[in-house]
């Protein structure tokens, strides 16, 4: 059973817990970096907020008082599965880089 999931990943997740801002569309708000990976991210917010997000997010971390990191810049919203105590975990798929020439 184990192997059968692990097939279906295509990078391996890395837990990544710590607070986070995302933004879509006009929307904004905290949530949660729960895990990452070379392909997306992981994170936990409101039910309600996660209803509010459009088909793209930004989401970046505060490393320092005034330095962030950008965990994703329009990254594309693959999934929202309801959890525990109206939150919601969201999959986000990051997008492909562009080819230099």
């Amino acid at each position: 059973m184990l192997t059968r999931y692990l097939e279906r990943r295509r990078f391996i997740r890395v837990p990544a817990r710590g607070p986070a801002r995302w933004r879509s569309g006009s929307q904004s708000g905290h949530c949660e970096l729960v895990d990452i990976s070379a392909g997306g991210a992981g994170l936990r917010m409101s039910t309600r907020k996660a209803s509010q997000l459009g088909p793209q997010i930004t989401v970046e971390v505060e490393l320092a008082p005034g330095e962030r990191w950008y965990v994703a810049k329009n990254a594309r919203v693959v999934r929202r599965t309801p959890s525990d105590e109206d939150t919601c975990l969201v999959g986000i798929q990051f997008a492909a880089p562009r080819p230099q020439h």
